[in-house]
């Protein structure tokens, strides 16, 4: 998968006129799985996701992020949060498009996700967005790798992130998604990794 998306999500810049809408609803974020093919899987892992978020910065809610007033926003020292939120569908939003994207990156990395094999969990610690005229989404997420007993064999962290100008249309949406498809890059790295692939063997 590594190279799969072509470009270096982390610092694309999804360019467009700089509008605000301030009536945006929830945004349906969803994950959109490379078009490259999978190995044939190898191995395979039980997949949890758990969101643990910090309670500022949307806990187990729809909270997303915040886009700032325009009181204080583009202007130095203490920024003013009292704009308005941005949210997802629902608070499943959060862990669904994160397992999306690890389930994809995992298959890219020769692993099939079923039940009844060594456990991977992905515990989500920031899903969020903020800023003032460039918005910037940020996706970290924490893997631990236990074996059957139920000993942690494995852990690596892992982050996604992107940045729009414009809230018009779809454009927070696909800031989201750069996001998601930045964090597979580097989960799937990760997966690909001799250590990793050396830890999932000694615990099937």
């Amino acid at each position: 998968m590594a190279g799969a998306v072509g470009r270096d999500v982390k610092s694309v810049l999804i360019t467009a006129a700089a509008v605000f809408v301030a009536g945006c609803g929830p945004l349906a974020i969803d994950y959109r799985p490379s078009a490259t093919a999978s190995p044939a899987p190898t191995a395979s892992v039980a997949l949890h996701v758990s969101n643990d978020r910090d309670d500022d910065h949307g806990g187990r809610t729809e909270r997303i992020g915040t886009i700032y007033s325009s009181s204080g926003g583009i202007y130095p020292g203490p920024r003013n949060y009292s704009g308005r939120p941005v949210n997802a569908t629902s608070a499943e939003t959060v862990t669904g498009t994160v397992g999306a994207a690890t389930t994809d990156a995992l298959a890219h990395a020769g692993v099939l996700v079923r039940t009844g094999s060594p456990t991977l969990i992905a515990s989500v610690r920031e899903y969020w967005m903020d800023g003032p005229n460039v918005k910037h989404g940020v996706i970290v997420v924490a893997y631990d790798l236990f074996d059957r007993g139920g000993r942690r064999v494995w852990h690596t962290d892992a982050r996604g992130e992107a940045s729009v100008i414009a809230t018009v249309g779809n454009g927070l949406v696909r800031m989201f998604r750069a996001a998601l498809q930045d964090l597979a890059e580097h989960a799937n790295t990760a997966f690909r990794s001799p250590e990793f692939q050396a830890a999932l063997r000694q615990s099937s």
